[in-house]
């Protein structure tokens, strides 16, 4: 079995990803999970404001209640770095997704372990 880490798969070379969308339904994608596999997730949250921001995170999506990790979790002003998911293992291509209570000011980033 092959282990690598890497960034989240919606992350362009390893940097954040910004949250742009405040609805379930407009959920911005993180990562997608290896279709054979499993991926071993940890999540971080930046705040980039002055103000708190709730953060809402689901492994597949955030209107399914009973895939929330994170709902309306509050983010501090000016945090770095809050752990959101710490090595969560998925796979078969599941998808991680989140949105905030506000725009632009929610940062994520992340690190993938994963065993093929």
């Amino acid at each position: 079995m092959g282990i690598s880490i890497l960034p989240l798969s919606e992350s362009v070379d390893g940097k954040p990803i910004l949250l742009d969308q405040t609805i379930a339904a407009n959920q911005v994608l993180l990562h997608t999970a290896v279709a054979s596999g499993i991926d071993s997730i940890t999540i971080w949250a930046t705040n980039t404001s002055a103000d708190e921001a709730l953060l809402t995170v689901a492994i597949g999506d955030t209107a399914v209640p009973g895939e929330l990790v994170a709902n309306a979790v509050p983010i501090a002003p000016f945090e770095t770095k809050k752990i959101i998911m710490a090595g969560d293992p998925i796979t078969n291509s599941v998808l991680i997704q989140a949105f905030a209570n506000v725009v632009n000011v929610i940062n994520i980033t992340g690190e993938i372990i994963r065993r093929v």
